[in-house]
């Protein structure tokens, strides 16, 4: 049991940014594809927005370089949903939920 958890965690740390902040994968898979496939080939990987960055790793992981804020975090989604949406056409769904409000004046 101990060797199998150990050979999961070895591909785990293979394929997902393990070990930096994030908030898990960003988008839901669409049907017959993967998010982090598609983020992957619309040149995303590396792309910020003030401290949030498409991981290197995993496409589909976002994580912080720093001081990130909500709104880096949901310009960095807008620009990747963007970018795939004028790669292949497909619309990415958020898997995340993101809760609260801009303060109004």
């Amino acid at each position: 049991m101990k060797k199998r958890a150990r050979e999961f965690l070895a591909r785990k740390k293979e394929r997902q940014p393990l070990g930096v902040l994030s908030a898990g994968c960003v988008f839901k898979n669409p049907e017959g594809s993967s998010a982090g496939k598609l983020i992957d080939e619309a040149g995303c990987k590396g792309l910020k927005a003030g401290s949030v960055e498409v991981s290197s790793v995993h496409a589909n992981y976002f994580i912080s370089r720093g001081e990130a804020t909500c709104r880096d975090f949901i310009s960095l989604m807008e620009t990747v949903k963007e970018k795939v949406r004028e790669y292949c056409g497909t619309e990415l769904e958020p898997e995340i939920r993101i809760l609260g409000e801009e303060k109004r004046t």
